[in-house]
């Protein structure tokens, strides 16, 4: 699952990708990387490094899923519709029970 910041990288390296890639991920000859392109790369591999860690780490089970999801949900959803998302987690947990 992906964070919300992991969105944010990829969706800002996407932006400038083609700037420096050709379409089948061959770098374009005789061209420098700025050092913000660089910086850029460096905080989307460490935002990967991280989840995969977060994964490996036991993040993967259903709960720990759940717990993320909510805590995405809680700073990216307008108050009103995280209540919304609250309920239908609520059903989720309850209706999980009756699986084990």
């Amino acid at each position: 699952m992906r964070t919300f910041e992991t969105e944010y990288q990829l969706k800002e390296w996407r932006e400038i990708e083609s700037q420096h890639f050709s379409s089948c991920g061959k770098a374009y000859r005789g061209q420098n990387m700025s050092s913000d392109v660089q910086e850029q790369l460096l905080r989307l591999i460490n935002q990967l490094d991280s989840e995969l860690t977060l994964i490996e780490g036991g993040w993967g089970n259903e709960k720990n899923i759940l717990k993320q999801l909510d805590n995405m949900c809680e700073e990216s959803l307008p108050p009103q519709e995280y209540e919304s998302w609250e309920k239908i987690n609520e059903l989720l947990k309850n209706n999980r029970k009756y699986f084990k």
